[in-house]
């Protein structure tokens, strides 16, 4: 990841939209706030800094005076927690004016009496215990994330780093779902774990991309997902096509193919392909999740049968690796241990640099 001054970050986020169509559509702004807002002790029910722009409006986040931002989508990181510190919220108005056409108008408005209203909490969805087909659970999970709207303020409000241990990633979902506000694609990736750790039978794992469009390159990651011999994603983006899939794919690479089109619909070309290791459902592990494990650089370079084959023999190998919650015991009963599964070593799964 690119970064300035240790809070301006690369984006793991998703593309903006062709020139076209920002010239096509018009700009609404749909900044809700409290009067006092994020700053307020009751963080967990403080309105959010949601929506700012439609899509055909919605711009590269690229700091004016950051001299590789053609190298990325940039966006500020909330490092301070909660409450969010006087100089980091107003950092975030200020960089939400600079960027929107309205100006400085923006936050007046926005955070004018019009707007001091309450607003709902998503509730978590509790899909471990929820009798229902495993297709249900992954769209209640979906509908949850979708709940909390996409941040488009260009400040991401939780931090994640990448790296952590998992134990670590599990305390700062808790606070996302304790602050309810508006999430990117990295942290409703991490997110997805959380909300579906326990769930039988179902296996999780990274799934990156990196394309380009214009000049200028996006990243994105979701969260791949696994039951029963069918894939399919969770996760957040601007565009709803790269986000939610359902169960629906019979291999890895058919996976793969509906996320490509669905860039190429949008006019991006898929540079960069990383999958991950799946990813344990002991929310108190110290392991830390393997984002890539098997990279395809240059992917739209490589034919594409090739390459699907490559994809098909890696996921055949994670599958001979898989750990499901039939092993893992999360809640043990009193005086009881936890069993917990031996650790996969991410090297026993070959990595492929096609």
């Amino acid at each position: 990841m690119v970064s300035k001054s240790g809070t301006l970050q690369s984006a793991c986020s998703t593309p903006a939209l062709p020139t076209s169509s920002r010239e096509a559509e018009t700009v609404t702004a749909e900044l809700l706030t409290y009067r006092n807002p994020i700053r307020s002790s009751n963080a967990g029910r403080v309105a959010t800094l949601s929506k700012s722009y439609s899509r055909g409006d919605l711009r590269d986040d690229e700091d004016d005076d950051n001299d590789d931002a053609e190298e990325g989508v940039l966006f500020y990181v909330n490092k301070t927690g909660f409450p969010m510190a006087d100089n980091i919220y107003q950092r975030m108005w200020d960089f939400a004016c600079r960027k929107h056409p309205d100006g400085n108008d923006l936050s007046k408005r926005c955070q004018s009496e019009q707007f001091a209203t309450d607003v709902t909490v998503p509730k978590e969805p509790k899909v471990q215990s929820l009798r229902a087909p495993i297709k249900t659970k992954l769209k209640a999970v979906q509908s949850y994330m979708d709940s909390l709207e996409y941040n488009h303020t260009g400040t991401q409000f939780f931090d994640i780093i990448k790296n952590r241990p998992l134990i670590s990633l599990m305390e700062v979902c808790r606070k996302m779902v304790q602050e309810s506000l508006p999430i990117k694609c990295l942290e409703a990736t991490v997110l997805g774990i959380y909300l579906t750790n326990g769930v039988s039978g179902l296996e999780r794992f990274p799934l990156s991309f990196k394309s380009r469009f214009g000049g200028r390159s996006a990243r994105h990651v979701v969260l791949g997902v696994y039951h029963g011999g069918m894939y399919g994603s969770l996760g957040m983006s601007r565009r709803d096509t790269l986000a939610y899939k359902s169960l629906q794919f019979d291999s890895l690479s058919a996976l793969v193919t509906s996320f490509e089109k669905c860039y190429a619909e949008i006019g991006h070309r898929v540079s960069r392909l990383a999958i991950g290791v799946p990813v344990t459902h002991d929310s108190r592990s110290f392991e830390t999740i393997v984002w890539g494990n098997f990279i395809v650089n240059s992917y739209w370079k490589k034919p594409k049968d090739e390459v699907g084959v490559e994809i098909d023999k890696y996921a055949k190998e994670m599958r001979t690796k898989m750990r499901t919650t039939q092993t893992v015991r999360l809640q043990p009963t009193m005086g009881q241990l936890p069993v917990v599964v031996p650790p996969i070593d991410s090297k026993l799964i070959t990595s492929s640099n096609t």
